[in-house]
């Protein structure tokens, strides 16, 4: 068993307060997803002998939907801003494999967290999110990225396809 700051039940409870949500629940691999300002974000939880790691992924959706032209560009921007720590919240932005949606990824060392840097992480995570997103929609034109839909504040939603993890 790993020697974390925090364990996963404190995590689990830090994260729904976060959240603003009554509870937070992985399913038996780890997974939890939730709905945020207009993002979806999959956290995974990892639990080894060696490490205890909490995995935040920033489902982007497709960034250039209705423009395919506009992909190169998107690529370099989000390779550009994978330089710069604070750009990407200590994370990194990519592409799920068939390169149809963006990612941003954030690996937490629950060993090396408190619970306000949990918080400060978390929170950080979701402001670069918003941030991508509203990038992708500058980029490539905000009427062919928007599509109007309100989403809630933070909701529970589907768990992610295997390539999210």
């Amino acid at each position: 068993m790993t020697t974390a700051a925090l364990s996963w039940s404190d995590c689990r409870r830090l994260l729904a307060e976060a959240l603003d949500l009554p509870e937070l629940a992985f399913d038996d691999a780890g997974l939890a997803a939730v709905a945020i300002q207009g993002a979806t974000l999959y956290l995974q939880a990892i639990d080894e002998p060696e490490v205890a790691l909490l995995v935040l992924i920033a489902d982007l959706g497709d960034p250039a939907v209705g423009r395919p032209e506009r992909r190169a560009a998107l690529h370099q921007a989000m390779l550009m801003a994978n330089l710069s720590w604070r750009e990407v919240a200590g994370g990194a932005l990519a592409l799920e494999p068939d390169g149809e949606r963006a990612l941003l990824r954030v690996r937490l060392d629950l060993a090396a967290l408190d619970p306000e840097a949990l918080r400060q992480q978390l929170y950080a995570t979701i402001d670069a999110a918003e941030r991508w997103a509203a990038e992708f929609k500058t980029l490539v034109g905000a009427s062919a990225a928007d599509d109007g839909q309100a989403v809630p504040a933070a909701a529970m939603v589907a768990q992610p396809p295997s390539a999210f993890v």
